[in-house]
């Protein structure tokens, strides 16, 4: 905590400083004295022991930012050692949480558990997190909470940390906000059009919504998997576009896929609330893209633009940028 120092010892102090010395005597508790001898900058004259004299303040500085460093250094290795105390608990608590027989794919369920699976699972991470954020922004509130942690996880990333977000998080101010922050510790972001699935994978362990219960999680620590998967999210990062973290418009590109989502999920007969759950976009920002598709296409409604586009792709499969 970093001390304040109260107007009554501001005054004590500049006697103290003018006349060298402050005459030793029994002190409240609430005397400004009293905060400097808290604060080290008073001690006993070593030649007279009746009064206080002042200490260099730059000196007692530099002691105590030394102390608090070392027992910031132990409080680490303290952290880092916490997991392994805890295994046994752990090992336990998984065997009932997970499927019967756990194994190297395990169920979870609630997400209270998920959410303890996953801090436990990063607090130990060094070498790599990839992140796949399907939903559009994340709540102001979350990033808040988790940002000293990403930040210290991407510090600690060897091979970095990267995370893919869908382009509506080109507008928002909390995200972007969260980007800048975190790149200044070398995480690297882009957006991707494509319908991509929610995907954390820290080291050699991916974390997965079963299906579509976000109430159930999916913890992989299967070699072959994990490589799957991390080769899929390489591929959907090298189609993604870098994210600077400053306010703009989702690329022409990128418009492009999300529109031919949209018409994918409104011919697989998806409502326009599923639609903006899917996309990770507002009400209004899929009705306006709807609008417009209908309007670039001269369609009256739905089942008209539907039929047309089957006129012009007999498999059934919409191009992919409309």
């Amino acid at each position: 905590m970093i001390p304040t120092i109260s107007p009554e010892a501001r005054r004590w102090w500049d006697i103290a400083v003018k006349d060298g010395s402050l005459p030793r005597e029994e002190l409240k508790a609430d005397d400004g004295r009293a905060e400097l001898l808290e604060l080290g900058v008073l001690r006993v004259s070593v030649d007279d022991a009746t009064v206080w004299v002042p200490v260099d303040p730059d000196a007692v500085a530099a002691r105590r930012a030394a102390q608090a460093q070392r027992e910031a250094a132990a409080m680490l290795t303290r952290s880092a050692e916490l997991p392994r105390a805890y295994r046994q608990l752990a090992d336990v608590y998984r065997a009932v949480q997970g499927e019967p027989g756990g194994g190297p794919i395990r169920h979870v369920r609630l997400k209270e558990a998920i959410s303890e699976e996953v801090a436990a699972i990063v607090a130990t991470a060094h070498r790599r997190l990839l992140t796949q954020q399907p939903d559009g922004p994340r709540p102001a509130s979350v990033l808040a909470s988790v940002i000293a942690q990403d930040m210290a996880l991407a510090d600690r990333a060897v091979e970095g940390a990267r995370t893919m977000y869908h382009p509506s998080a080109r507008s928002d101010p909390a995200t972007l906000e969260y980007v800048r922050q975190m790149r200044e510790h070398g995480a690297q972001f882009r957006t991707e059009g494509a319908f991509i699935d929610r995907l954390i994978i820290v080291d050699d362990v991916a974390i997965y919504p079963m299906m579509s219960d976000n109430n159930r999680a999916v913890i992989c620590r299967d070699p072959a998997t994990v490589h799957m998967l991390v080769c899929a999210f390489d591929r959907d990062w090298e189609r993604g576009i870098p994210l600077s973290g400053e306010l703009s418009d989702p690329p022409a590109d990128e418009v492009g896929r999300i529109r031919a989502e949209l018409v994918r999920m409104k011919i697989m007969g998806l409502s326009a609330k599923q639609a903006c759950s899917r996309l990770g976009l507002g009400y209004r920002t899929v009705n306006r893209y709807w609008a417009q598709i209908l309007t670039d296409y001269g369609a009256q409604s739905d089942a008209q633009l539907a039929w047309m586009l089957r006129d012009r792709s007999p498999d059934g499969n919409v191009p992919l940028s409309l």
